[in-house]
């Protein structure tokens, strides 16, 4: 058997094998073939000590390398399929202590984390992150494998203990301080199980993890847990906080109409959630666009892209103000660009709308303006101009029109203040018309007096009581009946 039939032999029965060639056969034909069948590198007879020493030297390298990532595919398989066989030949069958890494903010579990969150960012964080230089001075480390997850944003390391008596706690406060100064604010969250385990845990301990990190952690904060539990008692539901509280509070914005209450409510209610775990959080943004949808009208798809958008910035923020001030941009956003696609006699339809529902309501220009996003001024030009008549004066003149009285019911009495205001400020008390007619209205306002209007002018048994100054007119044919 030839020197090339052995190679060709044994690259078949072992692929993994590396070959060098030390020949004293120059023959170009030969070397081809040789190389052909896969050596690494084929050198001539007499070689130079150097050369042998650094071919051998990048060998060594290329073997190590390709046994971490054969290592790393075996414990990666080993994190998502309950292992059915022993520990590899290559390294002890205990001894391995497990971590889940988080860098930034977890999107929710039912958001698709591929669409949100930027894989060439973050790849360029777990670089900055260095985590195999945190362990250089502990020597009871052996190996260090950092595994990829299904997010860009976690990770799984697995540390191989050569003593197993090496305290968790203590290497989690290694990696939580590490982790602090290399990347610049951003927050993070190292879950780490209390004590080594074997090799046959890794699938039961790793899915534990992946449950309760996101109960287990609280937006904006750099931390380093350790988790103690059992597999029995894998259901991370138990553990988590009672919100009950603050869901409820979340409630009520259902019931605000006006955008400053809105977002004052919000800044209220979201220091509270912050201190609770990161779903909290994620159920509140929700409830939010929901809300805001239902209370002022808006397309539930753009509160759904909004929030949406929200949940992409949230993932890269690094503080509370951040993620305030983000999620008022977002709101103040969405209500401008729903005001915008809405036309003015859209606008104006919805104005009148709002006050024939509230006509019991004290309603100023001021409040109307920030209902409905616009300055006073322009919005009691554009209904001006719609309808004739200013929002208020519509306002009066609706309630008017709803609330008057027929001669028989004299003992009515009404509630609204601007009502009575605006007929008590009706021009003076006519003598010529003191007279009834059948066409009058007779009214009751809260202090028990009798008030009978006739057209634009005002009748009562006390005209001193009538104040004088205000001229202005009530429509025609408001008072009949």
């Amino acid at each position: 058997m030839s020197g090339l039939e052995l190679i060709r032999r044994a690259k078949e029965d072992f692929p993994d094998l590396h070959i060098i060639v030390l020949s004293g056969y120059s023959n170009f034909e030969y070397a081809r073939t040789a190389l052909r069948y896969g050596v690494e590198d084929y050198l001539l007879k007499p070689v130079e000590q150097k050369t042998l020493e650094g071919v051998l030297s990048s060998l060594c390298l290329q073997i190590e390398d390709e046994r971490a990532v054969r290592n790393r595919e075996i414990l990666s398989l080993a994190l998502n399929d309950s292992p059915n066989h022993d520990a590899p030949f290559m390294f002890s069958d205990s001894g391995f202590l497990l971590s889940l890494i988080t860098l930034g903010t977890l999107p929710p579990k039912d958001a698709d984390s591929a669409a949100l969150v930027s894989e060439r960012s973050f790849r360029a964080l777990w670089q900055d992150a260095a985590l195999a230089e945190c362990f250089h001075p502990v020597s009871s480390v052996q190996h260090l494998w950092l595994i990829d997850e299904h997010s860009p944003q976690q990770k799984f390391l697995i540390l191989h203990l050569k003593d197993s008596s090496l305290s968790a706690e203590y290497l989690s406060m290694i990696m939580k301080k590490h982790l602090a100064a290399h990347l610049n604010g951003m927050p993070f969250l190292v879950l780490s199980c209390c004590q080594p385990i074997s090799y046959k845990e890794l699938w039961t301990r790793a899915r534990f993890l992946r449950s309760a990190v996101r109960s287990a952690s609280c937006p904006f904060r750099q931390e380093a847990l350790c988790i103690d539990a059992a597999p029995s008692e894998s259901d991370p539901s138990a553990r988590q906080p009672d919100s009950a509280a603050v869901l409820k509070d979340m409630n009520l914005l259902f019931s605000l109409d006006t955008e400053s209450a809105f977002l004052q409510y919000v800044r209220d209610l979201l220091p509270e959630v912050l201190d609770r775990p990161l779903s909290v959080l994620h159920q509140m943004v929700r409830v939010v666009f929901e809300a805001v949808s239902q209370c002022f009208q808006i397309d539930p798809q753009d509160c759904s892209g909004a929030a949406a958008a929200f949940f992409s910035r949230l993932i890269s923020m690094k503080s509370a103000d951040e993620c305030r001030m983000c999620l008022e941009t977002s709101l103040k956003e969405l209500w401008k660009t729903a005001s915008a696609h809405t036309g003015s006699t859209t606008l104006c339809a919805k104005i009148a709308q709002y006050l024939e529902i509230n006509l019991r309501e004290q309603i100023s220009l001021t409040a109307l303006a920030q209902r409905f996003g616009y300055t006073p001024a322009y919005l009691n030009r554009i209904f001006k101009k719609e309808y004739g008549v200013s929002p208020l004066q519509y306002l009066t003149d609706q309630d008017l029109l709803r609330e008057r009285a027929p001669a028989q019911a004299s003992g009515y009495q009404y509630q609204n203040s601007r009502f009575q205001c605006r007929v008590r400020r009706l021009p003076v008390f006519q003598p010529h018309l003191q007279k009834r007619d059948r066409d009058d209205t007779i009214c009751m306002d809260r202090a028990g007096k009798i008030w009978i209007c006739r057209g634009a002018f005002l009748l009562t048994k006390r005209p001193k009581t009538v104040k004088r100054g205000c001229r202005r007119r009530i429509q025609r044919g408001d008072m009949g009946g």
